[in-house]
């Protein structure tokens, strides 16, 4: 039993989930911020970010999924010298080899890309240029993940926090500088968020890399002569996480689909739409972050046997979720015009913002719950099962998106509804394979190991 799969209560959920929150910071300031600056620049500017950061999510996605398998199998593989250590030193390779190779597709085919979703000249032209500067970031940020997956899947969060406050805050100054050019810099406009972009997520990964080198007790797997490149591992490691990967892409083209249709109905909508969604990104980081947390607590539950208690814990951090969840959503809600005026500083869009606050509201008390029962089916390894239901609702979402914005005609407000829709047909699915699977294969183990005892 390890300490902490040992009592896992509120306090310990929070204690778990705290690091990973600050660490989420990080990545979502890297969105948030280009957002807030290039807002200044202007609707057409902001609305190329809107794409463009799509664009670099799902890339950092596969990234994102890659450390999130990563960290589970090294909860699996606990105590295990020989295999943690061997499958430390062939993720690293290979997820070096991956972000390389994204990085330099993104920078080569940015053109062809983005001719291939906008319209817009002028929009092309900004979207180009952001994605043409941010290809870095790409490979950075495979770096940060992986050293963030094997701090996670050991449980050793604590790090996470300055790289995070490192990486927010280069990206923030860096932002400051070279949009506008501040402190004598050029003045890159979109160009210079996404360079700003690149420099944090190298400051990040730079932050973790000193501090495995320097301070890191005990062998280290990655300059450990007999750690040897295993390619058996990388085919585990890729038959567990690619299920991981491709989920997460359907999820990232759901989201790039919806703001294509945004797109194809106007440039206020698609601007609007990307300053509500860095507000949602941001106010979702408690649920995302107890969400990671979850995949390391079902994980080790799964791993010590002890299935009769991951069922209660799904549930307490679907309860943890919603109540932090909401409480950051309503401070959204009742200061609109403050919110505006921090992201974008332009008023023009405040009504159709405050038109949209309900729907949003209902996204995110959607997101809080479900996103935790989903990744509670994906921590428990239901990987196969999570991919195939993912597909099936993000199909319906961005149908739903599709006939809501063209047959129907209405407005924003209503368009986010299909958001609603995707989250509640993967959370009653999930809570159908809990009940199912998870909380009556506990049941039955729990009762065999009642009538062993007696």
């Amino acid at each position: 039993m390890t300490p902490y799969t040992a009592n896992i209560n509120y306090k310990a959920l929070i204690g778990i989930a705290l690091p990973i929150i600050i660490g989420s910071i990080a990545q979502s300031t890297i969105y948030i911020s280009d957002t807030i600056f290039v807002a200044r620049l202007g609707e057409t500017q902001l609305a190329a970010v809107g794409i463009g950061g799509i664009l670099f999510y799902l890339l950092t996605t596969i990234g994102a999924s890659f450390s999130v398998g990563f960290q589970i199998l090294l909860t699996h593989f606990r105590g295990e010298r020989g295999h943690t250590f061997h499958l430390t030193r062939s993720v690293g390779i290979y997820m070096v080899l991956a972000g390389g190779i994204l990085a330099a597709t993104l920078y080569t085919f940015s053109g062809p890309i983005t001719s291939l979703l906008i319209s817009n000249n002028d929009l092309y032209k900004y979207t180009k240029s952001y994605l043409e500067n941010i290809a870095l970031a790409v490979f950075f940020s495979f770096l940060y993940f992986y050293l963030s997956g094997f701090y996670s899947g050991l449980g050793k969060t604590k790090v996470l926090l300055f790289s995070s406050f490192m990486m927010a805050a280069t990206n923030i100054l860096c932002s400051y500088l070279l949009v506008f050019g501040n402190g004598g810099f050029k003045a890159y406009g979109i160009s210079g968020a996404a360079m700003s972009s690149s420099i944090a997520e190298f400051v990040g990964f730079a932050v973790l890399l000193v501090s495995i080198l320097y301070n890191w007790k005990g062998e280290k797997p990655w300059i450990d002569a007999q750690v040897k490149y295993k390619r058996n591992y990388v085919q585990m490691f890729n038959k567990f996480t690619l299920p991981l990967v491709f989920k997460q892409f359907v999820e990232t083209i759901g989201w790039l689909l919806f703001f294509i249709i945004m797109e194809r109905i106007g440039e206020r909508e698609l601007a609007v739409s990307n300053v509500i969604k860095s507000i949602y990104a941001f106010v979702t980081l408690p649920a995302i972050a107890l969400a990671s947390a979850l995949h390391t607590l079902v994980g080790g539950l799964k791993a010590e046997n002890r299935i009769a208690e991951i069922s209660p814990v799904i549930h307490r951090t679907a309860v943890l979720s919603l109540l932090v969840t909401i409480m950051a959503g309503l401070l959204t809600y009742i200061f609109p015009n403050e919110v505006i005026l921090l992201m974008t500083g332009n008023t023009d869009i405040l009504p159709d913002f405050k038109d949209s606050m309900l729907s949003i509201m209902g996204v995110y008390i959607c997101f809080s719950l479900y996103s935790i029962y989903y990744n509670g089916v994906i921590g428990f390894g239901a990987l196969a099962f999570s991919l195939k239901l993912e597909s099936i609702a993000i199909v319906i979402y961005v149908i739903a998106a599709f006939i809501i914005a063209f047959e129907f005609e209405l407005g924003l407000s209503a368009i986010w509804v299909a958001e609603i829709i995707y989250w509640v047909i993967l959370g009653l699915f999930s809570i159908r394979f809990i009940v199912t699977h998870i909380y009556k294969k506990g049941n039955e183990y729990k009762r065999f190991v009642q009538m062993s005892d007696d």
